[in-house]
């Protein structure tokens, strides 16, 4: 979702950290709510997001969000961008429990209404009737999103995750292992194991970069 340029017109008072972040963005969009009550969520669930890996599918409002969140916490950490094309749109990956968070957007309650999307085009009027109400619409949809329920806007799957072989022997790279998900056959010091299944690095859910010594 990425708005035309015109703040909302809110009746509700902000949370601090979404106005701060909207101020640092320079306009209040839906993906900066978004990314804002997931990070929230993801910090309830999993505790500070400095001490957490993060991905995602792409670069918009919701990852920025994010890495400015992860940036008010601390000097380290911030959002990975997904190196090939994953089922998830956001990964949060605890190393210290091997647990993982994927969620995936649900494309129909996160893209504009077709109600906000028809004044699009008249903007370039410069009516400000037309305007105001779209500002208005605007700040109706960022309620929603505030208020609904998160499960409205996304799916979340927890996932259990941990190296193949903990401690691997020196010549256990002369023994390739067929990777039950595609087929192909890789390093077992490259596999993991997700969800009690084995997965070689092109079908494992983490980000590649994150492992490069395994």
């Amino acid at each position: 979702m990425e708005t035309k340029g015109l703040e909302p017109r809110m009746e509700t008072m902000l949370p601090l950290e979404l106005q701060h972040l909207s101020q640092k963005r320079g306009l209040l969009s839906p993906g900066l709510v978004l990314g804002f009550r997931i990070g929230e969520w993801v910090r309830r669930q999993l505790g500070p997001l400095t001490e957490l890996r993060i991905a995602a599918g792409e670069v918009n409002d919701i990852s920025f969000t994010l890495n400015e969140m992860v940036g008010k916490e601390g000097l380290w950490g911030g959002v990975t961008r997904a190196t090939a094309p994953r089922d998830w749109d956001l990964l949060f990956y605890q190393p210290s429990t091997n647990l993982a968070l994927t969620v995936a957007m649900i494309e129909e309650t996160t893209r504009f209404p077709t109600r906000v999307m028809a004044l699009e085009p008249l903007l370039v009027d410069r009516s400000p009737a037309i305007a105001d109400r779209y500002r208005q619409m605007l700040g109706s949809l960022i309620h929603e999103l505030l208020h609904r329920p998160l499960t409205t806007y996304c799916q979340v799957r927890q996932v259990r995750c941990q190296p193949f072989m903990d401690k691997p022997p020196s010549d256990s790279h002369k023994s390739l292992v067929p990777c039950p998900g595609c087929g192909s056959s890789a390093d077992p010091r490259r596999f993991w194991i997700i969800d009690g299944q084995p997965a070689c690095p092109d079908c494992f859910l983490l980000e590649p970069s994150w492992f490069m010594t395994c």
